[in-house]
C-alpha cells in the first residue's frame, strides 16, 4: 500500500521547489504517490507548466503523480482532499501572501489533521534532506502526533537529534519513549529556556547541528476566528531555511 503525499501548488515562483520536495519525501516514504494540487485558479496555467516541466525531468526511478487544478471551493476542497493525504508539502507562507494565499496555508496546518511540510523559497541547501534530521522534542500530543507518522520516512537518516528546551529547576528531559521503544538512535541536545524567543535558539542548533529537516508541533490560538500562532510556531514559519514538518 502506498502513501499519499498532497503537494500544494499555488505560486509559480516556488512550485517546482515544492514538487522536488515532494518527490523527495515521497522517495523517504519508499515510493509514495506525489498528488499536485493547483490552488490559485488564475495561476493554473503556470503551475501546469511548472508541473509538467517537473515530470519530464530525467530521474533514476519513476515518480508517481497526478494533477488536479481547484477553482472554486478551495478551502473546503483542501480540506477535504488534505484530509486522505498521509502528508501534506506547502510553501511557507511569504510577506506579500495574499489573503486567499494565507487561508490556503491555515486550512492545510488547522483543518486537515494531517502531518504538513513547510519548504522554504528558493533551492533547498539539501534537496536530499532527511539524512539529517532534528526533533524539536517537547512532551505534548502535538509533538508525538507530528513524529509518530514520520518516524519511517526517517528510518533510514544518518543522524536524528532531539532539541528539548530546558528550565532552571526542572528534572532535564530524556531522549523520548516514543523514538526510544522504536529502536531510533538520537541523541539529545538541552536548549536553555530563557527570556528570549526559543524559536531562534532552536533554528541556530538546527544549523549548527547541520540538519536538513526539522520536525515539530505546531500551536495556534483562535478569537473570534482570527488566528494567531504561537511563538515558536510563528518564528518558524517566518524564518525557517530548512523543510520543516508540523502537525496541528
Amino acid at each position: 500500500m502506498s502513501e499519499v503525499i498532497l503537494v500544494i501548488l499555488q505560486r509559480p515562483d516556488t512550485a517546482l521547489g515544492l514538487l522536488r520536495a515532494a518527490e523527495r519525501l515521497a522517495a523517504l516514504a519508499n515510493g509514495a504517490h506525489v498528488n499536485a494540487l493547483a490552488a490559485a485558479p488564475t495561476a493554473v496555467p503556470a503551475l501546469k507548466g511548472a508541473y509538467n516541466d517537473w515530470l519530464a525531468a530525467p530521474r533514476a526511478t519513476a515518480v508517481h503523480a497526478h494533477w488536479h487544478a481547484l477553482f472554486d471551493d478551495i478551502a473546503a476542497a483542501i480540506a477535504e482532499r488534505g484530509a486522505r493525504a498521509d502528508f501534506i508539502v506547502i510553501a511557507r507562507p511569504a510577506e506579500d501572501d495574499d489573503r486567499a494565499l494565507r487561508q490556503v496555508f491555515r486550512t492545510a496546518l488547522l483543518k486537515t489533521g494531517r502531518p504538513v511540510l513547510v519548504v522554504p523559497p528558493g533551492e533547498l541547501a539539501r534537496p536530499d534532506f532527511g539524512r539529517r534530521v532534528a526533533i524539536a522534542w517537547r512532551q505534548d500530543e502535538h509533538t508525538a502526533r507530528t513524529v509518530l507518522p514520520a518516524l519511517r520516512d526517517i528510518a533510514h537518516a544518518e543522524h536524528v537529534f532531539v532539541l528539548a528546551g530546558t528550565r532552571e529547576g526542572r528534572p532535564a528531559p530524556s531522549v523520548p519513549q516514543i523514538l526510544a521503544e522504536r529502536d531510533v538512535a538520537a541523541t539529545l541536545h538541552l536548549l536553555p529556556i530563557g527570556p528570549g524567543g526559543f524559536g531562534e535558539a532552536l533554528l541556530a542548533k538546527a544549523h549548527e547541528l547541520e540538519a536538513d529537516m526539522l520536525i515539530m508541533g505546531a500551536y495556534s490560538h483562535s478569537t473570534l476566528h482570527n488566528l494567531v500562532y504561537g511563538g515558536v510556531t510563528r518564528f518558524m514559519l517566518d524564518h525557517a531555511d530548512l523543510p520543516v514538518l508540523m502537525r496541528y
